[in-house]
């Protein structure tokens, strides 16, 4: 808004430097037409009357502009209120999260889990559409601290939960195909990108509890994979002729 009203500022000011060459240009007139013509006397009235015009005309655009933020900024404060308002009640429904603790209810678990992070992502729109408009308003945006520590909570228990579910899909997927569809390759990676993940959730979710438990079960899953994972190389190798499974 500050912007716009120096904008207008410097428009001012060059519609003054015109006035003033035109009123330079209206006393050559002047001194030229002795008679003062009825159209000489309309020129000279209406260049009188025009800074006062403009000025009215500037004073009532920045009282209109006033009414115009105002109600602006009532209505970013509202929808903050509102922000802030559901992100607490989201709040409420999140902390279930660490409560669980049952590898096996991963199937269900998984759906609110997931339904939980679609509701995170929309209500990070909503955090990054407020802090833009308060950004055009007032220059600079306010800090919504309480989201933002919501969202680093709940980030390692959506973790722990998407590789729970993912290594107990894929152990059951292998178990049911035939060992020839299964890739050693993908094995491996699957091992290695769990580790990875286990050693992140080991520094970030709670050492005791339901989360930790569950925690434990998708290490000891891996662990399980990777004592097999030599066996799963030689039998699904495409070395192995029909003599070499019937000697198995």
């Amino acid at each position: 808004m500050e912007k716009y009203k120096a904008e207008l500022l410097v428009e001012m000011a060059r519609v003054q430097r015109e006035t003033q060459a035109n009123r330079d240009t209206v006393f050559f007139l002047l001194r030229a037409d002795r008679q003062l013509s009825p159209e000489t006397q309309d020129l000279v009235l209406k260049l009188h009357l025009w800074p006062r015009k403009l000025d009215a005309h500037v004073q009532s655009c920045d009282e209109k502009h006033d009414v115009e933020r105002q109600a602006l900024e009532s209505e970013l404060l509202k929808l903050r209120a509102d922000f802030e308002r559901d992100t607490e009640q989201l709040e409420l429904s999140l902390k279930e999260v660490g409560q669980w603790g049952d590898p096996q209810a991963c199937w269900m678990n998984i759906e609110k889990i997931t339904q939980y992070e679609r509701d995170l992502a929309l209500q990070e729109e909503r955090m990054t559409t407020l802090l833009e408009q308060e950004k055009m308003i007032h220059g600079c945006a306010g800090k919504l601290v309480g989201f933002h520590e919501l969202r680093a909570w709940f980030a390692p228990y959506y973790e722990l939960w998407t590789g729970v579910h993912g290594v107990l899909s894929k152990k059951r997927l292998w178990l049911d195909c035939p060992l020839t569809d299964i890739d050693p390759a993908e094995v491996d990676e699957t091992i290695r990108s769990c580790n990875r993940v286990i050693k992140r959730l080991q520094r970030t979710l709670p050492a005791s509890g339901p989360p930790a438990r569950a925690l434990t079960s998708l290490r000891n899953d891996v662990t399980d994979l990777a004592d097999q994972l030599p066996i799963i190389e030689v039998l699904c190798s495409p070395a192995l002729r029909p003599r070499h499974w019937s000697a198995i």
